[in-house]
């Protein structure tokens, strides 16, 4: 009897210490993604939330990401499916003056791959201050610009920059009432300086005229200079920016220092009248252009409801996109841009994600107002996918401002 009853024990230590020795398997996570933030894209001390979704708007997953780095996007629930195309939204936010400033943007029909995105904010390394003399008599705004930083104001007063790099420059360009347009260059720009600068020499800038494929009411146009063929935005010297409405006009001049850059991002918005809904957008980089080419698209119409928006469009485009709003309360600015191919029968809005409305509990889908909608279509590029390739290209990312296209956007009214 007692060897009965000691094998039992026996039998029931064993039993345990298998138990102890298979532990159950813990629930299986499938990666959706690999995103890489690099640059400082994500600020400190916020962080980025990225959800992915269903090509119909519902949700497979959110996270959340404080540092920047390689990341995956994992599906921690495993009966849930990934489809071979799906939406992915970059949630990034940060101060704005006085509010926080939320910018979400959404892709659909896109494939399982590893991104790759760039901050477009550099670090300042301190500050540097100028003063002026021998002011000239001028007429609208001037222009100070260094690597990164710009103020265009009425003003003369001294003024404070923020500086980006050991080397710096300052440039300054006005109107004088004399002689036209008239610029001021000065090297050795540094952090913790101060200077004197004496206006009563200037130089007279370089200037390019384009012309517009139809006569605007209003027009807008920004000359950015690059000291190589990065077209890093972050550290591109403001040139010219020009803001115009007075008066019915045929061409823009840009105005830029002479002998000193090549290599150019000029932005040019035109509009035929206030008016008139239909804004124009021209986006190259390097050479300035002597012409604007104008998209052969438009929109008719576009109609939204709760969860999807269809333009009604026609015309030769890659790229479509809505664009929409939302102020709370709390003085949080929402500006969320979804793009969607040419293809796509419907703009998807995406389920808002659990983690950004634990975030913002003031967010709501219904409070978000379509603002505009806008066709791109590309001058090197012949996709919404290549357009996403390049963007994100997990070795050299760009911002959709480094691409060249024109585009066709229609305010809602």
């Amino acid at each position: 009897m007692r060897h009965y009853i000691l094998l039992i024990v026996i039998m029931i230590f064993i039993s345990g210490c298998k138990k102890e020795e298979t532990p159950e398997p813990e629930p299986q996570q499938d990666e959706i993604m690999k995103i890489n933030f690099t640059n400082g894209y994500i600020p400190d001390p916020f962080e980025v939330i990225v959800f992915i979704s269903n090509p119909d708007g519902s949700l497979i997953a959110d996270t959340a990401f404080s540092e920047n780095g390689l990341h995956s996007v994992m599906n921690e629930n495993p009966e849930i499916d990934i489809p071979d195309t799906f939406m992915v939204t970059i949630v990034r936010y940060d101060l704005y003056w006085h509010s926080l400033l939320i910018r979400m943007n959404t892709f659909q029909g896109v494939s399982p791959s590893e991104w790759a995105i760039r901050g477009m904010e550099p670090d300042t390394i301190g500050k540097a201050t100028v003063e002026f003399t021998s002011i000239p008599e001028f007429s609208g705004l001037v222009l100070y610009s260094n690597q990164g930083y710009y103020n265009y104001t009425t003003s003369t007063n001294p003024q404070t920059c923020m500086i980006y790099d050991a080397q710096d420059d300052f440039y300054l360009k006005m109107k004088t009432d004399v002689n036209g347009p008239r610029f001021k260059w000065m090297d050795g720009f540094t952090a913790g300086s101060h200077y004197v600068l004496d206006l009563e020499s200037m130089e007279i800038p370089n200037s390019t005229t384009i012309p517009f494929p139809f006569e605007a009411g209003y027009y807008e146009g920004r000359l950015w200079g690059f000291g190589d063929n990065s077209f890093d935005l972050g550290k591109a010297f403001l040139f010219d920016l020009v803001l115009a409405g007075i008066e019915p006009k045929n061409e823009i001049i840009l105005n830029y220092p002479s002998g000193r850059y090549e290599n150019y991002r000029t932005n040019i918005m035109i509009r035929e009248s206030f008016f008139n809904n239909a804004l124009y957008f021209f986006n190259t980089t390097g050479a300035i252009p002597s012409a604007l080419p104008l998209i052969d698209a438009d929109i008719t119409g576009a109609q939204m409801s709760e969860n999807e928006i269809i333009l009604l469009a026609n015309g030769n485009f890659e790229t479509q996109k809505a664009f929409l709003y939302f102020m709370s309360a709390n003085n949080e600015i929402f500006e969320w841009n979804i793009y969607a191919p040419s293809s796509a029968e419907k703009i998807y809005i995406p389920d808002l994600s659990p983690l950004l409305g634990a975030t913002f509990p003031s967010i709501d889908t219904a409070d978000f107002v379509l603002k505009n909608t806008e066709l791109i279509d590309f001058h090197e590029l012949n996709s919404f996918r290549e357009m996403l390739q390049v963007m994100f290209d997990k070795n050299n990312p760009l911002n959709l401002d480094q691409l060249d296209y024109s585009s066709v956007s229609r305010l809602e009214q």
